[in-house]
């Protein structure tokens, strides 16, 4: 079963002649693995484990001794926990490290509000990453200056009426056209 689904997302991505422009992405190493196994034309990145390797790596400036087998990392901002408060995770430091490594770094949105994401989108722009994975499609696009302030403001409208705040990559938020909230990724 997993084999046929990641033949299948194989086949849609070649189909549309995107294997130089998308990343797959998994949490767990097992699927990392199993996908390029199946379609080892199309870029990956590392799984959880990979990266949380990289970022320890990147604080003690031995990434150097990592040797990635895959193309990117996919991270979080941020990690909120009790004892860890708002312990940033895509910094400079780590995105110098990724890319040291010939990795492209993307980081992903924690959701908090339309203020706090807009303020993360800069912060990982401005520390270096490559793209920026979105539960608001329309906030990161005028951060980057691509999406002028009507075609923002209807964009927003829709989004804001269409989906849930918590619908996250749900069907909706697949199916809907203007509704391009989760699952989405900016990149430069």
């Amino acid at each position: 079963l997993q084999r046929e689904l990641y033949q299948n997302v194989c086949e849609l991505i070649e189909l549309h002649n995107q294997t130089d422009r998308v990343f797959v992405t998994a949490f767990l190493e097992e699927y990392v693995k199993g996908f390029q196994r199946v379609c080892p034309g199309v870029a990956v990145t590392g799984s959880v484990v990979r990266a949380t390797q990289m970022y320890i790596a990147s604080r003690f400036f031995m990434e150097p001794g990592i040797t990635p087998l895959y193309e990117g990392l996919a991270v979080p901002f941020r990690i909120l926990t009790e004892r860890l408060q708002r312990w940033v995770i895509v910094d400079e430091r780590f995105v110098e490290a990724a890319h040291g490594r010939n990795l492209r770094m993307f980081g992903w949105t924690t959701l908090v509000g339309e203020t706090e994401e807009q303020k993360q989108v800069q912060l990982m722009f401005d520390v270096g990453v490559d793209g920026v994975v979105s539960s608001r499609i329309d906030i990161s696009l005028k951060e980057r200056g691509l999406l002028n302030e009507s075609a923002f403001s209807l964009i927003s409208d829709e989004i804001v009426r269409s989906v849930p705040t918590s619908a996250a990559c749900n069907e909706t938020a697949r199916t809907n056209l203007a509704t391009s909230s989760g699952c989405t990724y900016l990149g430069l």
